[in-house]
């Protein structure tokens, strides 16, 4: 009987140890400043997460499961911060919108290969992505500025930064009018499924994004070429992010006012 109360007993500790890492963990995630590290597989993401982490580049390997480090230090930043590596493959969505769920993040790193995008198919698969992730980000009402770290800036074909901002520019404008279009055919379709990046009439540009910081820098994590990246990394966990109002929080004030009772019924209940 004894032993079947201590087995019992170890299984309750070990289960409340269980349950206390899970709260520690969920409350350092909560309270730390986070960057998230995202972007297509093989443009470097988990290189630059090692280095960032380890102060050196380490063989890597396409992951299912993010990374996560909870003690970046960074050069401009008086405290650490929460370093997460999110799978670049697009089936792993969910583990963004995880993130999206448990804090806002100070800062987002879309980590890319500059040297791949002279192909027409890879400068569209980036695009594609980064629509996506822009386009989830203008339903958050604290703003999350966006860096798009142009990686292996070191290898003869790579694109210099100015070049691939015009690139994504134009093909997140045909995607934009491609959706539109779908859009347009759509009926009955939520609001929410309806929203755009941009201005309509206007061909895209990054500086629509209203409360959207984005940045295009170059760099290369194999020449430990990254200095630039970590200080706006750094100064983006020092700033205390706008709230903005965006065209989500929009629409569901108006369906709140409309919902109100017209004026003389609000002379009637008083």
């Amino acid at each position: 009987m004894a032993s079947i109360l201590l087995i019992i007993a170890t299984i309750v500790v070990a289960g409340l140890a269980a349950v206390l890492a899970y709260l520690l963990s969920f409350s350092a995630a909560s309270s730390q400043p986070t960057i998230l590290l995202v972007g297509p597989c093989n443009g470097g993401k988990t290189a630059l997460f090692t280095l960032l982490q380890f102060g050196k580049k380490s063989p890597t390997h396409t992951s299912q499961h993010p990374n996560t480090s909870t003690s970046l230090t960074l050069t401009l930043a008086d405290r650490t911060a929460r370093l997460v590596d999110l799978p670049g493959h697009p089936k792993l969505a969910h583990l963004f919108e995880a993130e999206l769920a448990l804090n806002t993040p100070k800062g987002l790193v879309f980590v890319i290969d500059s040297a791949a995008l002279a192909r027409p198919d890879a400068i569209r698969a980036v695009a594609e992505q980064l629509y996506a992730l822009l386009v989830r980000l203008q339903k958050v009402k604290t703003a999350v500025p966006v860096l798009i770290a142009c990686n292996k800036s070191d290898l003869f074909t790579a694109l210099p930064a100015p070049r691939v901002k015009t690139l994504l520019e134009a093909e997140i404008e045909k995607i934009r009018k491609a959706r539109s279009a779908e859009i347009s055919l759509a009926e009955g379709e939520d609001d929410e499924d309806k929203e755009l990046l941009g201005w309509e009439g206007e061909d895209f540009k990054f500086a629509m994004l209203e409360g959207m910081e984005v940045d295009v820098v170059s760099g290369s994590v194999d020449k430990n070429d990254v200095q630039a990246w970590k200080d706006w990394m750094a100064e983006r966990i020092c700033v205390e992010p706008a709230t903005r109002y965006t065209p989500q929080h929009m629409r569901q004030h108006a369906k709140k006012v409309q919902a109100l009772p017209p004026p003389s019924s609000l002379w009637i209940l008083f």
